[in-house]
């Protein structure tokens, strides 16, 4: 089975994303960006979901930290802020794609799929 982090500072999304994966993902919760970041290292997830706006390190500041560290392992952020800059700075910095939160649950594991996908490919 694959391995996700799955980080977001609120525990009700926490609980709501793990529901959506746990049949497909062994799903490693985190509370913020560098817990994120210490689980990365830690337990070597195939692939990250992370929220983007957390306390103490921000997507933004984990997607810049796996490039800096060279963690090879896909990100996909979560996000409210639907504003084309924002995507544009994600993907910038590395990150596969970006959903809208809430996400819907089958564009949820048919994205991180292809992400997973992509990756093995590279």
């Amino acid at each position: 089975m694959k391995k996700i982090v799955v980080a977001d500072d609120s525990n009700l999304i926490r609980m709501k994303l793990k529901k959506h994966l746990m049949d497909e993902f062994e799903v490693v919760e985190a509370i913020n960006g560098r817990d994120a970041l210490v689980k990365i290292k830690v337990e070597q997830p195939d692939i990250v979901l992370s929220d983007l706006l957390m306390p103490e390190m921000d997507g933004f500041e984990l997607l810049r930290r796996i490039q800096l560290d060279e963690l090879n392992v896909p990100v996909v952020i979560l996000t409210a802020d639907i504003q084309v800059e924002t995507n544009q700075k994600c993907t910038d910095l590395g990150a596969y794609r970006v959903l809208n939160k809430p996400p819907n649950r089958d564009e949820l594991l048919l994205t991180l799929n292809e992400a997973l996908s992509a990756n093995t490919n590279a």
